[in-house]
């Protein structure tokens, strides 16, 4: 493990202020530290969730995570975050001080920092947060395994702490500590007055940075999120008396794996079974995480481009691979961070080489997830195209490391013709409008029945003008409508006419309450959707989405699709003669003259 170096610092701000939390990539623990960014909750929540899991799945010591405002040793005015994790436990052997030490080895390099000398016992350093001192005893004695330091300990200094609570006047089990560091385990300790202490107490500390915007900009001083996860489960272990897991690169995958279920939530509004996901699952995942399987019988993982209009799921198909767990690292990437690195000088790439350090680490295959391709790759642009072709020079390097690409855009025909040879970035998928079914399927999705708790029902007939026996009923009534209505629109557009019709049931209820606050599930008793609702909702989406020019936009990427995949053709509706029809009646005639 390394810390983590900078990498576009002003590119991370942009993503962290202006990514499209309807339809978002969790920002990948294995590329990025944890942001402290109080407005983005959902890296942290799971963050926290999955430490909780994985600690559970092997049987160790849960620790207790904080978020600290740590006031600076040097300017008290000034504040900055920490995490700090903290396990509170009444026993340690001298086998797990030593599996401690190993993994502050992996973290921070053999020997780090500095180790109490002879008759020196450094005093804890308090973290100072904003508007009150967290509590701890300033009389123990420890080991400090971190970023070297050379002086006196600080609230700023960040790794890993080993101690133990020494009654605050007695002299003689300092002194022995100092002398031996076998005292530090002995759970036989005795006070100055020959008493046999009940038992020893230790606090094993964890603390580091992430990513925060302080009073010069955005600040990086963390190291990888995954690698922050992977010390605490390794810690959790070992004061579990389990010792060190075995299979490392097993286990940061599960961790990563978790991290990128429990950031995506619930958010796939696509069926499971679309086309798209079992053509990118045939094609690339199933060959790629089978390579004994597939060198058998010669085959080949290949690369994806996903192709459409914007809002047409492309990263809500990403979204439901990411939850699938088929062995492989999917790793999102913003597209314009990798243009920015393959411009730089080879010995200076810094989000490359993490890539080729990751691959060693995991020791599986890798998927890299380039989104809005045609952004930074642009070939019209000067500095795009120079992207490309670095790019192109880069791509052999990749797939001879068993790394493969899923790439979206919203305009091929801005992106280099070699780039998108099959060859390259692979074969491309057109991602169109969704048909009848999948509008059905979407909605169903969003529009509840009823309240989760008090089960209000939110299609009551009586209240809603309209004529059916339930509330079931009136829902499947209204879903058929919009459905019917819908014909051309996208994935999102449909999912605001659900968010429009909400917000005037909401508005609804605030004006029957008479308040625009603390309102909670038991005010929609007496309230539901009505058919007005609905109404006003297509017509509010309708005001500024045009299902005609998006039809229009809709033909033409499925024309240039056709005409890229020469080999392999992929559309939603094939329309006339298509090749598909001529190869299919081709092997229809075979079968007929073996009859």
């Amino acid at each position: 493990m390394s810390i983590r170096e900078p990498v576009s610092g002003e590119e991370q701000a942009r993503e962290l202020s202006e990514m499209d939390s309807s339809a978002r990539l969790p920002r990948d623990p294995l590329l990025y530290p944890l942001s402290f960014d109080p407005t983005d909750r959902i890296g942290l929540t799971a963050f926290q969730n999955a430490v909780k899991m994985l600690v559970e799945n092997i049987g160790g010591i849960q620790p207790e995570i904080n978020i600290v405002e740590v006031q600076s040793t040097w300017s008290p005015d000034d504040y900055f975050p920490r995490i700090q994790i903290k396990f509170n436990i009444q026993n340690l052997t001298g086998e797990q001080l030593e599996q401690l030490f190993t993994v502050s080895d992996m973290i921070y390099g053999p020997n780090p920092g500095r180790k109490p000398r002879k008759r020196t016992a450094f005093t804890y350093p308090i973290l100072t947060a904003r508007g009150k001192d967290l509590p701890v005893d300033d009389h123990i004695l420890g080991y400090f395994r971190g970023q070297e330091n050379l002086g006196r300990l600080t609230r700023r200094d960040k790794g890993l702490f080993i101690m133990r609570e020494l009654p605050r006047n007695d002299v003689a089990a300092g002194f022995r500590a100092r002398q031996d560091m076998h005292w530090f385990t002995d759970s036989r300790v005795t006070d100055n007055n020959s008493n046999l202490y009940p038992s020893p107490n230790y606090l094993i500390e964890m603390r580091e940075g992430g990513i925060y915007v302080g009073g010069r900009g955005l600040v990086n001083d963390g190291m990888y999120q995954i690698e922050i996860m992977l010390a605490i489960i390794n810690i959790a272990s070992i004061l579990a008396g389990k010792g060190i897991p075995a299979d490392q690169a097993r286990l940061m995958y599960e961790i990563h794996h978790k991290m990128n279920v429990l950031g995506l939530q619930d958010q796939s509004t696509l069926p499971s079974d679309s086309d798209q996901l079992q053509l990118i699952r045939r094609i690339l995942l199933y060959p790629l995480a089978n390579p004994s399987l597939t060198s058998s019988v010669s085959g080949r993982p290949r690369s994806v481009m996903l192709a459409g209009q914007m809002g047409t799921g492309k990263t809500r198909l990403i979204m439901e691979l990411m939850k699938e767990e088929h062995g492989v690292i999917m790793l999102p990437i913003s597209a314009t961070d990798f243009a920015a690195d393959l411009l730089k000088d080879p010995s200076d790439r810094t989000l490359i080489r993490r890539l080729m350090d990751i691959a060693k680490q995991v020791q599986r295959p890798i998927i890299v997830i380039l989104e809005d391709m045609e952004r930074p790759f642009d070939k019209d642009d000067g500095q795009g195209s120079a992207a490309s072709n670095a790019l192109l020079n880069l791509l052999a390097g990749l797939f001879s490391s068993g790394i493969r690409l899923i790439t979206t855009t919203n305009y091929p025909e801005k992106l280099s013709p070699q780039l998108c040879q099959s060859e390259r970035l692979g074969l491309m998928i057109f991602c169109g409008l969704p048909d009848e079914d999948a509008r059905r399927s979407i909605l169903e999705k969003h529009v509840p029945t009823c309240t989760p708790q008090l089960h209000v029902e939110l299609f009551d007939p009586l209240l809603s003008g309209i004529t059916a026996e339930s509330s079931e009923e009136a829902r499947e009534m209204i879903i058929n409508l919009v459905t019917t209505l819908t014909n051309n629109f996208t994935p999102r557009s449909i999912r605001e006419i659900v968010d429009h019709a909400t917000a005037l049931l909401i508005e609804r209820v605030v004006r029957d309450k008479g308040r625009g606050y603390q309102l909670e599930e038991k005010d929609l008793i007496g309230h539901s959707y009505t058919l007005q609702d609905w109404q006003n909702a297509i017509e509010l989406v309708l005001s500024r989405y045009s299902p005609d020019e998006a039809k229009a936009e809709d033909d033409r990427l499925q024309r240039l699709v056709e005409i890229s995949n020469t080999t392999y053709g992929f559309v939603n509706s094939p329309r006339g003669e298509t090749h598909g029809s001529i190869v299919a009646k081709a092997f229809e005639a075979l079968r007929n003259n073996n009859g």
